[in-house]
């Protein structure tokens, strides 16, 4: 099992910035710790959903009746 000690010490987010969270959001300290995880490390990932959107064929989409 996963303990809170040991999310902490995977997660490499400041701890000002969980602390916040917490407060703020009024969210669990652990979920605090994955928001903030990924708040520092989701800006650097690619959103493949958003290129495929853009790479599309443009088309009457509509349904049919």
């Amino acid at each position: 099992m996963i303990t809170l000690e040991d999310c902490r010490g995977l997660c490499d987010a400041d701890p000002a910035l969980v602390a916040r969270l917490a407060r703020d959001e009024a969210l669990p300290e652990v979920l605090a710790l994955a928001r903030a995880q990924q708040l520092c490390h989701g800006a650097k990932q690619d959103f493949p959903r958003a290129a495929r959107i853009r790479t599309q064929p443009a088309g009457d989409y509509r349904l049919a009746a």
